[in-house]
């Protein structure tokens, strides 16, 4: 089992057990749809995975704002979507195993505000 960062995020080569963590600043549009405010963003990151099922965390934090996190299966589309609420604030996190493949992650925020959020992925 293993997950690499490609270089839109980290270095070229990483194997399990991944660590890393990016800081990014969001200027997010304000869109009806919570997940499409991380749709106006760039590419944070892309993870490749292989191997077989392969456990990630995400976790998105700041100090300020209520952030969203999207990660796209860029082979057939699927998408998963967590929104921070008045509960969680400035955090998101989304644990999960993931099957083989390519996946884009996007961190957007939820009223449309600019933040700095920090995206750790372990």
């Amino acid at each position: 089992t293993m997950a690499t960062i490609l270089p839109a995020f980290a270095a070229p080569k990483l194997s399990a057990p991944l660590q890393r963590t990016e800081t990014i600043t969001v200027t997010s549009t304000n869109q009806a749809a919570p997940c499409n405010r991380a749709n106006t963003q760039p590419e944070a990151a892309t993870i490749e995975v292989s191997g077989g099922l392969t456990s990630l965390d995400f976790d998105v934090s700041g100090n300020g704002g209520q952030p969203t996190l999207r990660v796209v299966n860029k082979s057939n589309g699927d998408e998963t979507c967590v929104t921070a609420d008045n509960l969680s604030g400035s955090q998101v996190e989304l644990s999960a195993a993931w099957e083989d493949g390519t996946y884009g992650v996007y961190v957007g925020d939820r009223n449309g505000e600019s933040h700095t959020f920090t995206l750790s992925i372990r």
